[in-house]
């Protein structure tokens, strides 16, 4: 199947070539001959043509992404604004982000310093403890209910080897396929039952969410990974356990981290001010993780008047994502729950949780913690549509040939 760029750009060529076409019929002399400026005429139609074409489908894109757009958001980037212009309709820079610790009255330095304090525990031999989080590992698949699709192959072959990976030492590893829709995915409901793991329905954990969730997945787009951000919450707080996205890939076990720490996470950039949650690891109604439940409950549900405005009112619904019910709520409930009630907790730098192999999302970026990370996220981006998806990747792309080596030079 073609992609959106490729169709594109076959449609615009198509389009160049047929006025290319009319060109040269109306140019051409009846006699068979033609004066230079014919020539030149010739020669600029193609150039001019494509150069058309292109206007139309840059305006195409604007008045797409002006009608899809959700009215409250007040960020519209216009089709001759700059790459710096259009990720900044998708990026909370540091102003931004310290207004919503500002807002949440939490204090990030401090947040920072807690976060480290057992960062170094993981790589002691903690073989002989008892296991602190459970070992159960859920994955999410939620997918369009009235037109469902299987999990991709690639993340079928992540599935694979994550869940042989889990199982290297004991194979005592539960793990468990959450999704909306076990009739509509056969292929992957075969293939988890294969890897010896559990399909389990929405209906199987009630929880306060549980009206809203299904109407969520059948928006689609931003709504399905934010019904998946919820889910994934509600699943660790409910059961415990370890819960990473599909297109997460883990390289080495983690029954290591599973007895030192009570909960643990990464932070996904090498400035330590969010904390990623691609993975999640917890015991049962971890503090960390009552208060995300806490704090979805309030941004789902909740009083609209007590949701501060940098969450109420994104500039993009990218940001919504992030804010409501991703990274920064996620970085939020950590630091009100971290190393609370005699546990011990970790957000683990990033280089650990989150490295970045030489052929990842990142591009240009080179993995210099191969030898301690613990796997690493693609960024698929499979929840997202194909516009916000390319802007994504031309940022984390942006990111690489920026910050380069020093991004993980710890």
């Amino acid at each position: 199947m073609l992609n959106g760029k490729l169709l594109r750009i076959l449609l615009i060529s198509a389009l160049s070539f047929s006025i290319f076409q009319q060109d040269t019929s109306v140019y051409a002399n009846p006699k068979g001959q033609m004066t230079n400026k014919d020539v030149v005429i010739l020669l600029a139609s193609p150039i001019l043509s494509y150069a058309m074409c292109y206007g139309f489908y840059l305006l195409g894109d604007y008045l797409k992404q002006l009608l899809m757009s959700d009215n409250s958001y007040p960020y519209h980037y216009s089709p001759w604004s700059s790459e710096k212009e259009r990720l900044n309709a998708y990026l909370l820079n540091f102003d931004e982000l310290s207004k919503i610790w500002s807002e949440e009255n939490l204090d990030l330095t401090k947040f920072q310093s807690e976060a480290k304090k057992h960062q170094d525990l993981f790589e002691n031999d903690h073989s002989k403890e008892d296991i602190r989080i459970p070992h159960i590992s859920h994955h999410v698949w939620f997918t369009d209910p009235e037109n469902p699709f299987e999990l991709k192959w690639v993340e079928q072959n992540i599935l694979r080897r994550k869940i042989a990976v889990l199982n290297n030492r004991n194979g005592q590893w539960r793990s468990i396929l959450w999704t909306n829709t076990i009739s509509g995915i056969p292929k992957t409901v075969e293939l988890a039952k294969s890897l010896g793991m559990e399909v389990r329905s929405l209906e199987d954990l009630p929880n306060p969410f549980a009206e809203i969730i299904p109407k969520m997945i059948e928006k689609g787009s931003y709504y399905r990974v934010m019904a998946t951000d919820i889910w994934r919450v509600e699943v660790i707080r409910s059961l415990g356990g370890f819960y990473s996205d599909n297109d997460y890939e883990l390289d080495k076990n983690i029954d290591n981290l599973t007895r030192t720490y009570d909960s643990f996470f990464g932070f996904q950039d090498h400035k330590q001010s969010s904390a990623g949650n691609s993975i999640l690891a917890a015991r049962a109604h971890h503090p960390i993780m009552e208060a995300y439940h806490e704090l979805l409950y309030r941004n789902i549900l909740g009083d609209k008047d007590q949701i501060p405005n940098s969450i109420k009112n994104p500039k993009s619904p990218f940001l919504k994502v992030i804010t409501t019910t991703g990274p920064h709520a996620l970085t939020m409930s950590i630091a009100r729950g971290m190393n609370t009630d005699g546990f011990r907790d970790v957000v683990l730098q990033h280089g650990i949780v989150f490295y970045l192999p030489e052929e990842s999302f990142y591009g240009s970026i080179r993995d210099l913690h191969n030898t301690r990370g613990i796997g690493n996220d693609h960024y698929s981006g499979s929840w997202m549509d194909e516009s916000s998806f390319q802007m994504t990747r031309r940022f984390h792309s942006t990111l690489g040939k920026t910050v380069g080596e020093e991004l993980l030079n710890y």
